[in-house]
């Protein structure tokens, strides 16, 4: 894949935040602490989107939700080698570490269900942490109590799921122990 000056979805959307928040490349580029120059050739097409890169414009612009599933789109839109995590910002947690290396091993290989599945339960943790940021600066009780209303939805929906796969697990864990009990008792005549 060559990257040429076509713009790109993804430079589209990024001269849009850039412009609707009335900066110029030389600003836009400070904040993301890149040159410039650097800032104008992804939004020309002309170089691939870094690792970690669109996470940095949702915290350095605090994109709210829309924004981010707008960005989300224009970034699987636009041409990629690789996408890949900006590792330093996990923090060296083992734990983050480790779902990044999951879903990079693991997502080739996931049915388009599973794919569908994870995308929507992503788009969800991204809602309730938008939620969250908006309870904390709610001016209005009924703000307060959408956010609130929202996120026990959310709290619902996690421990329907938690439920089944409860349910799920026992069922398994029974068979398992019958199937066991008669391999044992198999052995046990054969003596």
């Amino acid at each position: 894949m060559t990257f040429g000056t076509k713009s790109t979805p993804y430079g589209k959307y990024l001269k849009k935040i850039r412009i609707d928040r009335d900066e110029t490349i030389a600003v836009m580029a400070k904040h993301l602490e890149v040159s410039p120059s650097y800032l104008a050739s992804i939004e020309t097409g002309a170089r691939e989107i870094p690792a970690g890169f669109s996470s940095k414009l949702v915290g350095v612009y605090n994109l709210d939700e829309v924004e981010v599933g707008e960005l989300v789109l224009a970034e699987s839109r636009t041409p990629h080698k690789t996408i890949a995590f900006d590792m330093s910002t996990l923090h060296d947690d083992p734990l983050y570490i480790q779902t990044a290396v999951y879903l990079t091993c693991m997502l080739p290989y996931l049915a388009d269900t599973e794919v569908k599945e994870l995308c929507g339960k992503l788009k969800g943790f991204m809602a309730v942490k938008h939620g969250r940021v908006q309870a904390l600066s709610a001016a209005t009780p009924e703000e307060f109590d959408e956010v609130y209303t929202a996120l026990q939805k959310q709290m619902k929906d996690v421990q329907t799921e938690m439920n089944e796969i409860t349910k799920s697990y026992t069922s398994m864990k029974k068979l398992k122990d019958k199937a066991d009990k008669k391999s044992k008792a198999k052995a046990g005549e054969g003596k």
